[in-house]
């Protein structure tokens, strides 16, 4: 794995944090995670991200969007347009391509 991946995951996370809600609570792995690694990340979030209200549910995020759709997301750096965009791509059930 390149710089430039974790750099995309880390940056999916500080975008996406609401996703974290959507693993299957089996999932051992997790709560140590965000034990030793995640808040030291989600302190360092722009406050702007933090705004729940701007935030879809993160299990429809995971059930109707693929990751592609997310790199492509990941691009837009203005939360009400990243919004827009994730909101039009589920209600009209865009693909990548229509998404770009």
């Amino acid at each position: 794995m390149d710089i430039r991946e974790l750099r995309r995951f880390r940056q999916f996370y500080t975008y996406y944090p609401q996703i974290r809600d959507s693993l299957n609570p089996e999932f051992n792995a997790m709560p140590l995670v965000a034990k030793l690694h995640l808040p030291a990340i989600r302190d360092s979030v722009n406050p702007e991200l933090n705004k729940d209200i701007l935030k879809l549910d993160g299990c429809i995020l995971v059930e109707r969007l693929s990751f592609t759709h997310f790199v492509k997301l990941l691009q837009i750096e203005s939360l009400i347009k990243r919004l827009f965009y994730e909101v039009e791509s589920i209600r009209g059930q865009w693909s990548v391509n229509e998404l770009r």
